[in-house]
């Protein structure tokens, strides 16, 4: 029963009156817990009470974060906790209950109850108070008394219909049982995990009703055991009792139902039904059915299928419908028809991205996005996207307070089908969800020093090998590309100074014939357990051409088309890169989570004296790399040179991040960034640029901040700064105060 334990203070005290009774702000303002006995006799701890019971708790103290009760504080101060006591609505969430004796005595009801379904038939409940006023503290002790094991097992299933196999595998299943507390909660759980393994092996229809659990009790206070009794239930056929079968797919349909009117027509190809729209071709849809009339009944594949059908872009809705054809005694199995309906999306759609920058002074960027679904009725994509950009930066070499308009724009067109190749359904069957992509890019950029053009065509065969380990491969056929560089000639004057043939070559028009492939694993998360996704990549551009072309590949050249400008006689690339892209994720509460990255990458050409092309060269800084400088500003090793803002044929970085939602959508962070860039090759006028293992860490730069995102769900965005606090080669940093680095989306 409840105490009150402050001098003078009885439940009367509870009102005053000011013309009528108001209660006073009593709240629920902490919990002591206790329990009565050892861990050895019921086999939970403490914090395994309190974590089992939580729930049931009716009144409850306030959240706290670092013990501070942030949540009520803040209701308490803008009036919410008090309307909603008044008003009797239930408080704001993480503030503290109301005080209530009738819920307390409710919540000794409930810890009883679940109490005794995990095995303590005797278990008693005391909850007391303390009052310290207007907060009240709860003392609650429990005393679970005797915990009952589980005993014997065994199963039963008379007309049940299920071969002596299933139920081998059933008994064994359950007598994992013998021995191990009682829990009907679990054991509740145990029921419809049996019942769904049945279905996953073809039994339609088993649902965990036709399991029942008899829990013989007789002589368990003496012997600390029950006995379990599982019944296999027969289904219920019309009323009359019928042993289960397993089920056949006989019928399957495919129902395309557009959004607006269009000519219909009814086609059957290898035993399915499809109704389409007239003249649609099929086989971009038949790669994700992985159903056949006449199968065994598979949850596991009609799943798949539903869910290939939803990753389509063009998809909409996908819904399901599973129901038996005709079902009598007098069959061996139970027919069933699967019948998919898909919904499309309107086929034109436009999105638009943008975000600041802050490279030198702030500036901006935008992506316009206008793509058609489906333009020739055959699940294919085309998009256009258009990017935009322009940032107010500093001259380098000319003395002026002015600042320079640096701007990129940039076009690509991207088409996207299923797959190019015209092979059946049937073919490639480890390959879920193939996808062919063409994209033809242009990109112009005009910086302080110099201008850069890039055009590119490439062909892309991506497919999903492994759905459930996350496992995707992407074939890169081939690229074309050829780019062409403009130099101001102060910026020139400043290459030939340095006289590095290395650096001069970075910013050569050259022309690239590369190809490559790139994996992606991602397993799936399991919540408040680490978890990893990785990516790999290696390209290799040259090789092939340098073969069929019997001159040398250091003069091994080609003549740029008329449309690209003048035409010139352009070197032909020849390089290799690896990527590695490692990140881990751990939400180890549902608020907060631990999130890294380990990235590596080195490209190197195999001309001498020759880098490989700009554009395929790395670089840190910015809003999702080195936060503590911005982009292009740090490196390569531990050179002072800060007027190039180069790349490097290498780079190491290493990222550290710690993420905390306030609330459902406003998230704050604290990161650590390590990392640099690197030449792969010696340089005699360039000496600390170089990567060499003696001295890289040393060479490691690192950086530290924080930053504020807000998550609309569909998009999030993100303002981080950061402040070096470890310059290369063991300079002091030379950055001015803090970067702060606008964003969409998360930088890993």
């Amino acid at each position: 029963m409840t105490a009150w334990l402050v001098a003078g203070f009885t439940p009367g005290a509870l009102f005053s009156q000011e013309g009528r009774e108001k209660p006073l702000a009593l709240r629920i303002w902490d919990a002591e817990w206790s329990v009565v006995g050892t861990e050895e006799e019921s086999g939970m701890s403490l914090s395994d009470w309190q974590k089992a019971l939580q729930t049931a708790l009716i009144t409850k103290p306030p959240e706290r974060v670092l013990g501070i009760p942030a949540r009520h504080h803040l209701s308490n101060l803008n009036g919410k906790w008090k309307k909603a006591v008044e008003s009797g609505s239930p408080v704001p969430f993480g503030a503290a209950s109301p005080f209530d004796e009738i819920s307390l005595e409710q919540t000794k009801i409930l810890f009883r109850s679940r109490m005794v379904r995990m095995g303590c038939l005797d278990a008693t409940v005391a909850i007391d108070t303390r009052i310290d006023t207007p907060k009240v503290n709860l003392v609650i002790e429990l005393d679970p008394g005797l915990r009952l094991k589980c005993g014997s097992v065994s199963v039963t299933s008379d007309g049940s219909g299920l071969p002596d196999s299933e139920l081998t595998q059933i008994t064994q299943d359950w007598k994992g049982w013998e021995g191990q507390w009682l829990d009907l909660d679990a054991l509740d759980r145990m029921r419809t995990s049996s019942a769904s393994a049945l279905q996953s092996r073809g039994w339609y229809g088993f649902m965990s009703e036709h399991l029942t659990l008899d829990v013989d009790t007789t002589g368990s206070r003496s012997t600390g055991l029950v006995a379990l009794q599982l019944h296999v239930l027969p289904k219920d056929l019309s009323g009359t009792m019928a042993p289960h079968k397993k089920a056949t797919v006989n019928q399957v349909r495919v129902e395309w139902r557009p959004i607006e009117m269009t000519t219909m027509e009814e086609r059957v190809v290898n035993g399915i039904q499809w109704r389409v729209p007239t003249g649609r071709d099929l086989r971009p849809l038949q790669h994700q059915l992985q159903l056949k009339p006449g199968e065994t009944f598979d949850p596991q594949k009609i799943a798949s299928s539903r869910q290939a059908f939803r990753s389509l872009s063009l998809m909409r809705q996908v819904t399901l419908e599973i129901e038996p054809v005709v079902d009598t005694l007098a069959l061996k199995n139970t027919p069933l028809g699967v019948t998919i309906g898909l919904e499309p999306v309107p086929k034109r759609f436009m999105r638009v991205n943008g975000a600041l920058t802050s490279r030198f002074a702030i500036g901006g960027e935008v992506l316009l996005a206008l793509g058609n679904l489906d333009f020739r009725q055959r699940a294919e994509k085309l998009t256009l996207d258009l990017q935009a950009g322009i940032q107010r930066v500093p001259y380098v070499f000319v003395e002026t307070d002015e600042a320079f308009n640096s701007r990129v724009l940039s076009a690509t067109a991207q088409y996207s089908a299923m797959r190019l190749i015209p092979f059946g359904p049937d073919r490639f069957s480890r390959s879920n969800r193939p996808e062919s992509r063409i994209s033809l890019t242009y990109r112009d950029e005009v910086r302080p020093e110099f201008g850069r053009t890039f055009i590119q065509l490439g062909l892309v065969e991506r497919f999903i090998e492994n759905q459930g380990t996350g496992s995707k491969l992407e074939i890169r056929a081939f690229e074309v590309a050829l780019t062409s560089s403009r130099l101001e000639p102060e910026f020139e004057n400043e290459l030939n100074l340095l006289q590095s043939g290395i650096l001069t070559s970075s910013f050569l028009p050259r022309a690239l014939f590369a190809s490559g492939i790139s994996w992606w694993l991602s397993p799936s998360r399991k919540p408040l357990r680490p978890s990893f996704r990785l990516h790999l990549e290696v390209e290799s551009a040259g090789a092939l051409f340098h073969a069929l072309d019997p001159r040398s590949p250091v003069n091994t050249v080609i003549q740029t088309p008329s449309f690209f400008g003048p035409s010139e006689s352009i070197n032909v690339a020849r390089y290799t890169r690896w990527v590695f892209d490692l990140k881990n994720d751990w939400q180890f509460r549902k608020r907060t989570g631990l999130h890294s990255r380990c990235y590596f990458g080195i490209v190197a050409s195999s001309i001498e004296d020759q880098s490989a092309p700009l554009e395929k060269q790395f670089f840190v800084g910015g809003p999702n790399s080195m936060r503590g400088w911005s982009a292009l500003r740090l490196g390569p090793g531990s050179s002072t040179n800060e007027n190039l803002n180069v790349r490097g044929d290498m780079k190491i970085e290493l990222n550290l991040e710690a993420r905390h939602y306030l609330n459902d959508w406003i998230q704050v962070a604290t990161f650590v960034d390590a990392g640099n860039v690197w030449m792969t090759r010696e340089e005699e006028n360039r000496p600390n640029v170089h990567f060499e293992w003696d001295r890289f860490l040393s060479e490691m730069a690192v950086s530290v901040g924080g930053g504020v995102r807000l998550d609309f769900g569909y998009f999030m965005l993100r303002c981080d700064a950061g402040t070096p606090i470890r310059q290369p080669g063991k300079q002091e940093p030379t950055a001015n105060g803090w970067r702060i680095h606008p964003a969409v989306s998360l930088p890993f």
